[in-house]
Formats: C-alpha cells, sequence, structure tokens
C-alpha cells in the first residue's frame, strides 16, 4: 500500500456505490436494533484507519449506530497506541 498517496486522499472521499442495482432500490424498516462496528487492525495505515472510522460514522443512520469500536490486534506501530475516546 503507497502511504504516501494514502495520507493524501481527504476524510470525506467520495465512496462509490457498489450495490447490486436491485439492493440500491431496497425499502428497510425504520424500527431496526442498533448496531456496532468493530474494526479490527494490525499495524494499518493512521490516516487509512481514520477513513475507514470516519466512513462509518458520516455513512451510517444515527439511530442505527450504537458505537465504532477500533481493536488493536497487537501492532507494533507506536502511533496506534493508546486509547481514542470519541462520542457519537
Amino acid at each position: 500500500m503507497n502511504m504516501v498517496a494514502s495520507d493524501h486522499i481527504p476524510m470525506d472521499r467520495i465512496v462509490p456505490d457498489l450495490r447490486h442495482e436491485e439492493c440500491r432500490h431496497w425499502e428497510y424498516p425504520e424500527q431496526l436494533p442498533s448496531a456496532s462496528v468493530v474494526i479490527v487492525f494490525h499495524n494499518e495505515g493512521l490516516t487509512t484507519l481514520m477513513r475507514t472510522a470516519h466512513s462509518v460514522l458520516i455513512r451510517s443512520p444515527r439511530r442505527f449506530l450504537r458505537e465504532v469500536l477500533l481493536v488493536d490486534d497487537f501492532s507494533d506501530k507506536e502511533n496506534l497506541h493508546g486509547i481514542y475516546d470519541a462520542t457519537i
């Protein structure tokens, strides 16, 4: 992965909708339970990881998103160590 290029990709990038055409028109019930999103990573590039979390936060309906958990699977990159807490 080219981390120099990754570092220049904006957080609010345009992500293409790759769903099957038929799925784009489905109607979903309004009364669905909330969900947690778990992102497990190991030595991931920080900007890549942050874009992933950011995408989940801005593209998920707030009423359905309970939390986003980032789970470090024993990374040895120092910039990935520590506890980060953000309120939705």
